[in-house]
């Protein structure tokens, strides 16, 4: 945790230059794990929604979007989610739903 500190304190003292330098390579870190976390699903894929509205629905993805997925069922419908917010289903997810 004293790292985090350190870049805290850091942070907090950066000039204009040096905060403009740290937003560049926190863009492009998190573009980088946005795209893994996308990379993770493709179509065709079975997914639950990781959210309490969403607790026993099941979806299949029908389309990898540039930053959602189109995902689809009988009971919702289309929606878009983040991937963030989805998990590939499991033996689990199909025991709720009986």
């Amino acid at each position: 945790m004293t790292n985090l500190e350190n870049v805290k304190d850091f942070i907090r003292t950066a000039n204009r230059e040096e905060l403009s330098e740290i937003r560049t390579v926190f863009n492009t870190a998190f573009r980088i794990i946005q795209q893994e976390e996308k990379n993770q699903f493709k179509k065709g894929d079975i997914v639950t929604i990781n959210h309490e509205d969403y607790e026993y629905a099941v979806f299949e993805v029908i389309r990898v979007n540039k930053k959602t997925l189109t995902i689809n069922n009988d009971a919702f419908g289309t929606l878009k989610a983040t991937p963030n917010v989805l998990e590939k289903a499991t033996t689990e997810s199909f025991i709720k739903l009986k």
